[in-house]
């Protein structure tokens, strides 16, 4: 987050993360800092990922979404998960209103890998610019990368 907000790099970039990195702080001070971020999810049905609670479908998809993050626990905010995602005093985030809420719209992209498995992204890239099978190819990229620096 430190190199994000001091813009240390390229303009023109685009931070990239493995699913270590998949926190709702990293995703909102790319937004906050006009940074472009294409980061790797946990799937869509596993606890502790950004996208659970989004009623997306168990298939192929490329959307936009919204999140409402809330440190709040109110009736409103309990009963729709699908709008809110409850954030503890316990978690790092630095972007919450004065009421205690965040609002992002990112794009969610599923796609498969192999028959029964899917990888999924979260990325604020524009789908004119960089469609499907172009997020694929720099999640590709991203995965020689990380292979070939494994190897050494």
């Amino acid at each position: 987050m430190e190199m994000i907000k001091k813009h240390d790099y390229l303009a023109n970039s685009i931070i990239t993360a493995d699913r270590g990195y998949e926190k709702y702080n990293l995703i909102a001070c790319c937004i906050e800092n006009n940074q472009k971020f294409l980061i790797h999810t946990k799937d869509i049905d596993v606890y502790s990922s950004v996208l659970l609670n989004l009623n997306l479908s168990d298939e192929e998809f490329d959307l936009d979404v919204t999140k409402i993050l809330t440190r709040k626990q109110t009736n409103e905010t309990k009963t729709n998960k699908q709008k809110y995602t409850y954030l503890a005093y316990s978690s790092d985030f630095d972007y919450f209103d004065e009421e205690l809420f965040y609002e992002m719209n990112p794009r969610v992209v599923r796609f498969k890998i192999t028959d029964d498995t899917y990888e999924c992204l979260v990325t604020n890239l524009a789908r004119d610019e960089f469609d499907l099978n172009e997020l694929k190819k720099m999640h590709h990229m991203r995965w020689d990368i990380e292979t070939a620096n494994a190897s050494i």
